[in-house]
């Protein structure tokens, strides 16, 4: 049965994702590219998807997956994941993210050679960019799958993730540590799902005036300390995933569900885009930056998502 408010969730992850990316260059404390233009607007609403987006990301992954895993063989699964995660991540990664890196003179990727900059900073993941989500997603398949068949008892299972939870944010390994730090969110879905929250949530109202303070609480503690700040960052993801799931809509919107069909495309190659015009036009009026990035570069990653789609290459993004 198609669920519609998964389907308008997913697309306003990716369009939240896409926004992101698109004004990152104002964000306090992303130094990739500089520019001599000061927006503060933008800067905040930056920030703000940033508290989020990607812990919503993954929830709406663990609560279509989790309950289902175990009643597939593992190899189905490890085979499915790796056609759909791992094939696109490594192909866009060498031909796509590679190439408009060195047109757009990416520091990371300065200095080093072909071989280094695709097996070290694109396959093993070393600087990977927006690619990261891909095969941390992937691992995180695999160890849903183990947890759920082998780990019946509830403490224990909630024990081990919080255990990697912590775990992520000690080790220093890539997208491996965003794996450990982020599978709490992929079974905070799955709470969501078992428990119906999205459907249960008496107390709207308190949800949002929590939601609020704790937003606002960040802002105020960003700059003053960075663990009191991380941990109101994610008090604001426990209040306003559930939230979400509450209140999107549940009808078919015609807009949402082309988005949300081309999600993963649009991800994959719209990130890569924005490096262009922070290169070449770093400078530019932040408004005509957001209308770049934003709308004509959103619009060119789902065109060619929706012409992949459609072909036979869809294999490049996971089909």
């Amino acid at each position: 049965m198609k669920n519609n408010k998964i389907t308008n969730l997913r697309a306003l992850a990716i369009i939240l994702v896409v926004l992101g990316h698109s004004i990152i260059i104002y964000k306090s404390g992303w130094n990739y590219y500089t520019t001599s233009q000061d927006c503060q607007l933008l800067n905040y609403i930056c920030l703000f998807i940033y508290l989020f987006h990607m812990p919503l990301f993954f929830s709406i992954s663990g609560y279509l997956f989790i309950d289902s895993c175990t009643k597939k063989k593992f190899s189905a699964i490890l085979k499915n994941k790796f056609k759909r995660l791992i094939i696109p991540y490594l192909i866009i990664g060498i031909l796509w993210v590679y190439p408009i890196r060195i047109i757009s003179n990416y520091s990371g990727f300065f200095g080093h050679s072909f071989l280094y900059n695709v097996i070290i900073n694109i396959i093993l993941g070393l600087d990977n960019g927006h690619l990261w989500f891909l095969p941390s997603l992937f691992l995180m398949f695999i160890i849903s799958y183990f947890l759920e068949k082998y780990v019946k008892n509830k403490k224990i299972k909630f024990i081990l993730i919080l255990f990697m939870f912590l775990l992520g944010h000690i080790l220093n390994l890539s997208w491996v540590s965003e794996t450990l730090k982020f599978i709490i969110w992929f079974y905070f879905g799955n709470f969501i799902r078992k428990y119906s929250l999205e459907n249960k949530m008496k107390y709207r109202k308190i949800f949002i005036v929590t939601t609020i303070f704790f937003i606002c609480m960040y802002f105020i503690t960003y700059n003053l300390n960075a663990y009191i700040s991380l941990l109101f960052k994610y008090c604001v993801c426990l209040t306003i995933i559930p939230l979400l799931y509450n209140i999107i809509s549940n009808k078919e919107i015609f807009l949402m569900q082309k988005i949300s069909s081309r999600s993963f495309g649009i991800y994959l190659f719209h990130s890569p885009l924005i490096y262009l015009t922070f290169c070449f036009l770093p400078n530019i009026n932040p408004l005509l930056m957001l209308l770049i990035n934003f709308f004509c570069f959103g619009l060119v990653a789902y065109f060619i998502s929706k012409q992949l789609i459609n072909s036979k290459l869809k294999f490049i993004i996971g089909g």
